[in-house]
């Protein structure tokens, strides 16, 4: 009967330390938050700082451009009113490949 009662404080000991543990680290997390990281677009260089051309079609405008890797999508409006989207290879600066929207 006496190691059930010493067994029973050991418990009631850790579990009032594992509270406490627990609570001092929810409120040390809370007080030292990591600042919030700002969502900053990254500057894409091409390959060897060297600038490339791209021909595009006449009279055609860049919409929107996106990059992934070596290669980027441009999305050109065209004369007529239709779209196009381009993929150019960043280190060529050839066109990989090209879809026209109607």
């Amino acid at each position: 009967m006496r190691a059930l009662k010493i067994l029973v404080y050991v418990m009631g000991v850790m579990l009032v330390v594992g509270t406490l543990v627990l609570a001092g680290t929810i409120i040390y997390r809370v007080k030292h938050r990591p600042a919030e990281a700002t969502a900053a677009i990254p500057a894409v260089i091409p390959p060897n700082g060297m600038p490339r051309n791209v021909k595009l079609p006449a009279g055609a405008k860049v919409i929107a451009t996106q990059s992934d890797g070596d290669r980027v999508m441009l999305r050109l409006m065209l004369a007529d009113g239709g779209e196009q989207l381009m993929l150019v290879d960043w280190k060529t600066g050839a066109v990989l490949s090209s879809l026209n929207l109607k």
